[in-house]
């Protein structure tokens, strides 16, 4: 019998666990690492329909788990005290929202992926402030692809393009500068005295001096598309296409690369994923294509299979089911696997 792959949206570690939401359903769930087995899953309800990346970033804080909405039509908080969810209305929603956020204080701010606007929010007060907008006339249809904070700025990658956006913070103003021509970046992180990016055209990380924007080094990768972050003095890569990653150092010396072609025996939730990282007690966990939990510590990788069996997930279908209804099954591909929207309708 298969297993259905937990695959993930979004991840967060806290005291010893994971909470993450599914990538493809309305799930809320936790990983519990003294047992590494998913031991919470509550479906997370009110969303007009189940659509692909409902949320892209979590954040626990105490009591709170805070959802920011992707595909979703509300910043959403589970209160763990009183089991039940709370939603705040975001202006001018549009679809891929957001795609993750960066902490500074008590304010997360929203990495915008389509959304026009700044976005922080108060995660004590529960509070969301709008600051600048980012698009400019005529750039309707331009794409964030990631940020990253350096020194009091934040930096975005302009999808597909060889720009990226500095945002000064104090002024609430953007500054457009120019990488290389024939660029198209999908990713940049700041570490150390340069920035770096990773060009779907070349296929490659490239590194450049923050002062100069000269370009320092290009390793290729081989990916086409991948997205990067930071997790101490290494750069992690993670493939969209399939199961690989890969750790370099401030240099491009590629310190580590896996590619894991074991997922034959999992349901998988659609072709295009990549991996989700979250970093606590030294410790750099993911969840990969497989379902499985990945942890690094001593630059050593161990995997332990988190998926769902076949029992577990006829209980959380029907509980979505109840919340959304026959629509569901229509919307989503994993509730139509091997027959098994017939079987659940019978049941």
């Amino acid at each position: 019998m298969k297993k259905i792959a937990v695959s993930s949206s979004c991840v967060f570690y806290e005291k010893d666990g994971l909470w993450l939401v599914h990538a493809k359903l309305p799930l809320l769930m936790h990983v519990n690492l003294e047992i590494n087995k998913v031991d919470f899953v509550k479906v997370i309800p009110n969303e007009e329909q189940v659509r692909l990346f409902l949320f892209r970033g979590i954040f626990v804080d105490d009591n709170k788990i805070i959802l920011i909405p992707c595909n979703a039509k509300h910043l959403v908080i589970y209160l763990k005290d009183e089991d039940n969810f709370k939603y705040y209305s975001i202006e001018q929603t549009c679809s891929n929202m957001f795609r993750g956020y960066m902490i500074e204080g008590d304010f997360l701010t929203f990495i915008p992926n389509m959304y026009n606007k700044i976005v922080k929010f108060n995660y004590k007060t529960n509070q969301i402030r709008y600051e600048a907008e980012w698009k400019s006339e005529g750039e309707n249809t331009s794409v964030i692809g990631s940020g990253c904070r350096d020194e009091g700025k934040y930096l975005f990658a302009i999808w597909e393009t060889p720009y990226m956006l500095v945002y000064c913070t104090e002024k609430y103003k953007f500054e457009k500068k120019q990488l290389d021509d024939n660029l198209r970046v999908s990713q940049i992180v700041a570490m150390g005295d340069k920035y770096y990016i990773y060009d779907m055209n070349s296929q490659a990380i490239i590194s450049y001096d923050k002062v100069k924007l000269k370009r320092c080094k290009a390793v290729a990768v081989g990916y086409k598309d991948a997205w990067m972050f930071r997790y101490k003095d290494k750069l992690v890569l993670s493939a969209v296409e399939k199961d690989s990653w890969n750790l370099y150092d401030e240099n491009l010396n590629e310190y580590f690369k896996e590619e894991n072609e074991g997922y034959n025996n999992f349901v998988l939730m659609n072709d295009y994923y990549c991996m989700e990282w979250t970093e606590g007690n030294n410790i750099l966990y993911g969840i990969n294509r497989s379902g499985q939990l990945v942890s690094i510590q001593n630059n050593r990788p161990m995997y332990w299979d988190i998926n769902i069996d076949q029992n577990k997930w006829d209980a959380i279908s029907k509980k979505i089911m109840t919340e959304y209804g026959d629509s569901v099954l229509t919307e989503n591909a994993l509730m139509k696997l091997n027959g098994y929207i017939k079987y659940i309708m019978k049941r």
